[in-house]
Order: C-alpha cells, then structure tokens, then sequence
C-alpha cells in the first residue's frame, strides 16, 4: 500500500509540473545581448555608416551563435530540450538572415539607395520579430512593432534617427528581459510549490 501511495504521490508531482509548464521561452540573457549589440550597430548608421555594414556582417552571426550557444544551455539547464523548438528558432533567425543579404544586390545594381538599404533591412527585422512574436516569444511582438514605428519614423527625422532607434530598441529589450525574468522566477517558484 506505501509503494501506491509512493506512486500516487509522484504522479501528483508529474501532472503539477505539466500544469504549471509554460511553453518554453528564450532566457533573458539572449534579450540583454542584443541590447547591446543593437544599439552600436545603430549608431553607426548615424556616426560611421561605411563602418555599419561591417559591423552588422560580424555582429549579427556572432550574436546569432552566442543567443543559440546561450538557449541550448539554459534548456538543458532546465530540462527542457525541445530540438523541434530550437531548430524552428534557428531557421527563424537564419531566414532572416538570408533574407538581409539577398537585399545586398540591391544596392550594388543600384536598385536601392544606400539609405533605402538601411530602412529595407529594419523592414524585414521589425517582421521577423513581429513573426516571432506572433509564433514563439510574445514579447518579441511588441518590440517589432516599436520596430516598424522606427521605420516610419526614419522618413520623419534625419538627424541621428538611428541612434534614437537603436537606444528605444535596446531599451524595450532590456524591459522583455526584465519581464522575462520574472516571469521565469514565478515559473520556478510554481513548480517547487506543486512539489
């Protein structure tokens, strides 16, 4: 009669823990290294812009490897590996990616003024967030729609327009990850009360 109990018990815990489970989100870190990537790259538009493209050709797969290297470990941390879930973020990432170097040809055949290349690329980011948040990470959503405005407002404003963005960017950032956080501390504290 003690080992059913036993096992009455440890089912308890199973179905607490899958109750309280929420589906698995990026960790905060991924939110606070693009706040700070974002906002140097932006300010370049502004301060160095022939310096911009190099940055973004050297920062963007670094971040890209560093956000992937940092969501493998906080899941296995967590227990909860999902490859269909990381491999959708990464194809996410990865397609928006390409798709930022496929407007390249539109510059060099003179399709797309320089300026014009910049308001492309935030286009297609502020989508790929917009996305993202949509199907994966909620917070996402709303920093690609802060993105979008940022968009309309580079035809508005001249005068350091993407220091502006990338600082607001960085800023809405950083306000996911704080949000995120404690959304993943009630998360644990849920689960050790359902023990």
């Amino acid at each position: 009669m003690a080992e059913v109990d036993s096992i009455a018990k440890d089912l308890g815990y199973v179905r607490g823990l899958v109750e309280t489970a929420e589906p698995h989100r990026s960790p905060s870190a991924i939110y606070l290294l693009w706040a700070m990537i974002v906002p140097v790259g932006f300010a370049l538009a502004d301060f160095e812009p022939r310096l911009t493209g190099l940055y973004w050709l050297i920062a963007s797969p670094v971040g890209f490897v560093a956000s992937t290297w940092i969501g493998i470990r906080n899941s296995r941390r967590q227990g909860q590996v999902d490859r269909r879930e990381g491999t959708r973020h990464v194809l996410h990432w990865l397609g928006m990616m390409a798709a930022i170097l496929l407007t390249v040809p539109l510059v060099a055949t003179g399709a797309v003024t320089d300026k014009g290349m910049g308001q492309v690329i935030l286009l297609l980011i502020a989508l790929a967030y917009f996305l993202n948040g949509v199907h994966m990470e909620r917070p996402l959503l709303w920093v690609g729609i802060l993105m979008a405005g940022g968009y309309g407002a580079t035809f508005l404003f001249s005068k350091h327009v993407w220091t502006m963005l990338g600082l607001v960017i960085s800023a809405a950032l950083v306000a996911s990850a704080i949000v995120e956080s404690k959304r993943a501390a009630a998360t644990r504290r849920a689960s050790l009360d359902a023990r």
